[in-house]
């Protein structure tokens, strides 16, 4: 390995996974908080004016702060199913809303399952201050 001094390089090393939980924490504080004990999702009333796209958005990134956080919950990765009854989404919205953001690459898959990618949370971060703004 090459020392890393006085390499002008070397600015450009981040730890990936600190940077997006900066992000993960400014995007999510507006909308929802995390049980401590049961990783359950707690929303504020700020989620309920938000479009459904950005709902379901939400709803993933906060489980995947409850995983980075080791709390207990399994998987970041959810069906469509579990989208709409842990965030009261209805199905049928969901499973149109799941494809559409996974098309437009917000969303990856997981055979069944969707989880937000880590190249997505800037993606989605511009989207919800554009969101604020309004």
């Amino acid at each position: 390995m090459v020392e890393m001094g006085n390499d002008p390089l070397a600015k450009l090393l981040i730890d990936k996974k600190e940077s997006n939980r900066q992000i993960i924490a400014d995007i999510l504080n507006p909308f929802a908080r995390i049980d401590k004990e049961t990783g359950t999702i707690v929303y504020t009333p700020q989620f309920s004016k938000l479009a459904i796209p950005k709902k379901v958005m939400i709803f993933l990134l906060s489980r995947k702060a409850a995983v980075m956080l080791g709390l207990p919950i399994k998987k970041e990765e959810v069906s469509s199913y579990e989208i709409s009854k842990e965030s009261g989404i209805k199905y049928g919205t969901v499973r149109v809303t799941v494809l559409r953001l996974e098309k437009n690459r917000l969303l990856a898959k997981n055979g069944e399952k969707y989880f937000i990618p880590d190249y997505a949370v800037h993606l989605i971060k511009e989207m919800i201050e554009k969101e604020k703004k309004k």
